[in-house]
C-alpha cells in the first residue's frame, strides 16, 4: 500500500491514482514524506536557511527548499513528496500535473494541491 496517510481525505485519491499510473507503467515512485509536524518542519527549514547562509544550497544534505513551519502545505496535509529515479523526473512531474498538482521544477519530489493557502484560512 502507499504510504500516504496524513494526506488530506479529499486529496489523497489523486495522489493515489498518480502512483496508479507510475505502478502500471512499471516506474516506482517512492513516498518520502506528506504530513509533518510543526518540529519537523522546523528542522527542514533550519537546515536549509543554513545550508544557504553556508552557501552550501543545493547539495547532498540539503537538495531543496523548505517553507517557514505554519507557510508549509505538508502540515496541512495537502502535500506529498515522492522520488523517482532520474531518467523518469520529468515523466513523474508530468503526470502529477496532468493530474492536478502543482509541481515546482526547483523541488522535484514535491507535489501539493493548487492555491492550498485558499483552503486553510
Amino acid at each position: 500500500m502507499i504510504a500516504l496517510r496524513g494526506m488530506n481525505a479529499e486529496l489523497r485519491p489523486y495522489a493515489e491514482y498518480a502512483h496508479a499510473i507510475a505502478d502500471h507503467f512499471n516506474v516506482t515512485a517512492r513516498v518520502a514524506s506528506v504530513r509533518r509536524s510543526w518540529n519537523a518542519q522546523q528542522a527542514l527549514y533550519a537546515a536549509y536557511v543554513a545550508a544557504r547562509a553556508a552557501g552550501r544550497f543545493p547539495s547532498s544534505e540539503v537538495p531543496y527548499p523548505a517553507n517557514a513551519p505554519g507557510d508549509s502545505a505538508h502540515q496541512y496535509g495537502l502535500a506529498w513528496d515522492s522520488q523517482v529515479a532520474p531518467e523518469y523526473r520529468q515523466w513523474w512531474q508530468g503526470v502529477r500535473r496532468w493530474i492536478g498538482f502543482q509541481v515546482y521544477d526547483h523541488d522535484a519530489p514535491h507535489a501539493e494541491l493548487p492555491n492550498w493557502r485558499a483552503w486553510i484560512r
